[in-house]
């Protein structure tokens, strides 16, 4: 099975997107926010080339074929419940797959989900914080069009740009990620067994946008949101299909060359966007109160 680990460039009216500063940055934001008539989500990079795919399908280059992938996807699911369920007090339903896969999310186990924001302050801080681990290369912040997508993946008779995370749709997009799903032998008992497989057809191979439903201030903080892959087509695959067709521009990709971005990590800083306000936390404190007194 082919798997590329870059991601290729996105053009938008056949040239790159370059941006030096933040003032720049800002600026071509609120152009293109303008120009859609509705906000985007965000996601940084601190490699313009890494891939835009959720973290279990990086694991797709070391699998023969999706039936191996998703049932190591499914092992690595079903694994985290059975251990996780000892130290965590208030913890879901074991049927509630949508809060099983935020919480492995948020611990930093690989999922089907994608991490976007709201914020494109924040995403930049995704995109730069490294600048010093990949000083050489350049960084890139994506620019997500949910309207776009929901009417790529048309789930629903009326356009839904996002969901919420127990929405039943997405509940039967993050089903697979738990448990096989056998498709027609249980049709014929009907029921339940015949709406769930025709849940499964609509769902199996797709993408949507989600906001989340949990509590978390580093959640909140980020403004985090993300979109669920039940699908491995990636984004920029959608992106060129879409453009083949003549439709709109599902992703936009803002480009911070390297030599650029400690600046405009700085100048983030300046402007209060630091490791202590994306990370609520005293670790993170303590690495802005040594950005400020490097003695401390």
């Amino acid at each position: 099975m082919e798997f590329n680990d870059t991601e290729k460039r996105i053009f938008r009216d056949g040239e790159p997107v370059y941006v030096q500063s933040l003032h720049e940055y800002i600026e071509k934001v609120m152009d293109l926010t303008y120009q859609n008539e509705k906000p985007y989500w965000y996601r940084g990079h601190g490699v313009a080339d890494w891939p835009l795919i959720p973290g279990i399908q990086r694991s797709l280059k070391e699998m023969e074929n999706l039936d191996e992938f998703y049932q190591k996807e499914r092992y690595s699911t079903n694994n985290f419940q059975c251990y996780a369920s000892s130290f965590l007090q208030n913890k879901p339903a074991m049927g509630d797959f949508s809060a099983w896969l935020t919480i492995m999310q948020h611990y930093g186990v690989r999922t089907r989900l994608l991490d976007w924001s709201r914020s494109p302050l924040y995403a930049l801080y995704f995109a730069t914080q490294n600048f010093e681990k990949y000083k050489e290369k350049d960084a890139c912040v994506w620019l997500l069009d949910t309207h776009v997508l929901s009417e790529y993946v048309h789930l629903e008779k009326k356009n839904i740009p996002y969901y919420h995370v127990q929405h039943n749709t997405v509940k039967d997009v993050i089903y697979t990620a738990f448990r096989e799903y056998h498709p027609q032998r249980y049709c014929r008992f009907g029921g339940e067994h015949k709406r769930r497989h025709e849940r499964y057809l609509k769902t199996n191979n797709t993408i949507v946008a989600c906001f989340p439903t949990e509590t978390d201030g580093r959640v909140y903080n980020q403004q985090s949101v993300f979109t669920v892959h039940s699908s491995v087509k990636r984004l920029t695959e959608i992106h060129d299909e879409l453009k083949q067709d003549g439709k709109g521009d599902l992703l936009i990709e803002i480009i911070i060359p390297a030599g650029y971005k400690k600046d405009i990590f700085e100048q983030l800083f300046i402007c209060g966007i630091g490791h202590s306000n994306v990370y609520p936390d005293m670790e993170h404190l303590a690495l802005d109160i040594r950005r400020i007194n490097p003695w401390a």
